[in-house]
């Protein structure tokens, strides 16, 4: 049975989805396990424009949806599904899609989610942001890993977490923060957001990168990571990816997927 590593983000815009797609490829990229990455809508995602395999997955046969009526038919097996994805990168990642639909229904969704991690090592779920629906409430609580994406912003730092704008039960989860778009240079510091709110979860920084951003922006993160695999220090995207190997490193341990010799990377 694989494992599930779910995002999510209390606030809209805050490059959860950005932060989801990066960390998933990088992953693939540098562990040997067969993994997927999804999202909780039946409708398209972000995530297939991203990645450019948007134009793909329209159809009757493609994604979510496609699993959806073999679920529904009693059909639905895990070897199944990866006739159902798009390859992002050759058994290490692929992709399931939504379609250009309503919404389905929630328990079929929760059915689909839970085959998925039959037929894959690690599954990544991109969930809706904002304040949890009943859906992205579900996920949350199954998931192994959470990763909450939150800004540098002392505000809303405030609100989530002196004012308890977040979810009880995750004080009962694996729950990583992670702050987005970070800022090296600025007074509100990882080390000053974990102190001040007195947080014993691991809080790691996804670092800025205009580059990156212009990846995203022009739907080609694949060829992206796939060419900034491995850079030298002077690379004006190291600091980016290294940050981003870096949170893989600890998440890799979190779901029993560690590689040899990581260990000694300590």
């Amino acid at each position: 049975m694989g494992k599930t590593i779910v995002s999510w983000s209390p606030v809209k815009g805050q490059g959860c989805t950005s932060n989801t797609a990066a960390l998933a490829a990088v992953f693939a990229l540098n562990y040997q396990v067969n993994s997927l990455i999804t999202h909780t809508q039946f409708s398209e995602s972000i995530l297939e424009e991203v990645f450019n395999k948007a134009h793909k997955m329209v159809g009757f046969d493609s994604g979510l949806k496609a699993l959806e009526r073999l679920a529904k038919s009693v059909l639905l097996k895990p070897e199944a599904v990866i006739d159902y994805t798009e390859t992002i990168y050759n058994n290490r990642l692929d992709i399931l899609g939504g379609s250009q639909t309503h919404q389905g229904d929630m328990e079929i969704l929760q059915t689909l989610l839970n085959v998925t991690k039959e037929a894959y090592d690690l599954v990544w779920i991109d969930t809706e942001t904002g304040p949890p629906n009943e859906m992205t409430e579900k996920v949350l609580k199954a998931a192994d890993v959470i990763l909450v994406t939150l800004p540098q912003n002392k505000f809303v730092l405030d609100r989530f977490f002196t004012q308890k704008e977040y979810p009880a039960f995750l004080d009962e989860k694996n729950v990583v923060y992670l702050v987005g778009s970070y800022d090296p240079e600025a007074a509100l510091s990882v080390r000053k957001i974990k102190g001040n709110y007195k947080l014993k979860n691991k809080v790691m920084p996804v670092l800025y990168s205009h580059l990156f951003n212009d990846a995203f922006n022009t739907n080609s993160l694949t060829e992206f990571f796939h060419r900034n695999k491995s850079v030298s220090k002077k690379h004006p995207v190291y600091e980016f990816t290294d940050g981003l190997k870096t949170i893989n490193h600890f998440l890799a341990k979190q779901v029993d997927l560690v590689r040899k010799g990581d260990d000694e990377e300590e």
